[in-house]
Formats: structure tokens, sequence, C-alpha cells
């Protein structure tokens, strides 16, 4: 993963993002839901059509994916290469994870990327770092719920595609439980 080649480490989550990609009105049929009120089954049921991309579906990955690129491909230019290919090269599905030489750079492409995502419809937002500047940096509404208040200067360990990372010590913690029965 390209997320630990440098020094400074960064994190963030896109907000809800299947539901920010809008489904065409044209295919809005195709994500019907049939609902009965008060669960009563007669007579006829209520229709609802998903105007977004709904959590579950199997194409919800792709469009969200297509519609973050072809915003990076959109207004990408107005903030420089590293932003623009850091949708093609940090993100995995909703989660960025990229690393910086120094600070400044780690800043820089923070605001760059929030602000292009942003125009495209998207919110990034559980933001992380392992240098605590970076973290105070962040308005705290859009960090990590684990250092949305610092009153000290220990990061916390947050998931991280599925495995913990200890932004304090900066190391990948994994961790297991054996159930106590015959293996399988």
């Amino acid at each position: 993963s390209r997320f630990r080649v440098h020094q400074v480490a960064v994190s963030a989550d896109i907000e809800d993002m299947f539901l920010q990609v809008r489904v065409p009105e044209v295919d809005q049929d195709s994500l019907r839901i049939l609902w009965h009120p008060d669960a009563q089954l007669q007579g006829n049921p209520v229709v609802y059509r998903m105007t977004v991309h709904p959590f579950g579906v199997i194409s919800s990955p792709f469009c969200a994916n297509f519609a973050l690129r072809k915003t990076a491909e959109r207004f990408g230019q107005a903030y420089g290469s590293d932003v623009q290919q850091a949708v093609l090269r940090h993100f995995y599905v909703d989660d960025c994870l990229a690393s910086f030489p120094d600070e400044i750079s780690a800043l820089k492409f923070i605001r760059g990327l929030t602000e292009m995502v942003a125009r495209g419809g998207f919110r990034l937002t559980k933001w992380l770092s392992n240098k605590i500047d970076i973290v105070n940096h962040i308005p705290p509404t859009e960090r990590a719920a684990s250092v949305k208040c610092i009153d000290d200067y220990t990061l916390p360990a947050e998931r991280t595609l599925g495995i913990k990372w200890d932004a304090n010590t900066d190391e990948f913690i994994f961790s297991s439980n054996l159930k106590e029965g015959p293996l399988t």
C-alpha cells in the first residue's frame, strides 16, 4: 500500500458515498420498492423509487467510483495532478489513504482534495494523521471521532481498511479472537 511510503500519513472517508450519487430518472424504476402501509397486504402497495444509489446493490460501488473519477476528471486540474491522481491511487471505495514527505505537502493535499471532491457532491470526513499538527489543522467536525477533541499529544488507534492503525506509534495492530471448540 502507498499509505505508508512517506513519513506523514493521512486517512479520510467519504461520508455516505453511495447516497451522494444520483440514479438517472430513466433508471429509477429498476430500483423500486413496494411497500404495504401498516403491513396490510390487501390493496395496492405504495411504490417508492430510489433516487440515489443504495448501499448493498451490486452496482453501487462501481457507480460511486465512476462518479468520484468523473469528479476528478472534471475538476482535478484546478487542484494539481497529485490531488487529481489521488482518486486513482489513494482511494479504496470510500476510504482515502495517502502519505507525504512533509506536513506542508499533506496539508495542501487535504485542502485540495476536500475542495475538489466537494465540487462533485462528496464530503470527506473522519480525517486522521500520524502527526498531531496535521490533525490540529483539520476542523474538529471533519476529524475522526477519536480525535474530535485532543487534550494531550496522544493519537488513537483507528480502523483503516479492516485493520487497526495506531496513529500515535504509527503501527498496524492485528488481533484475533479464537473461539473454543473443534477446529474446522
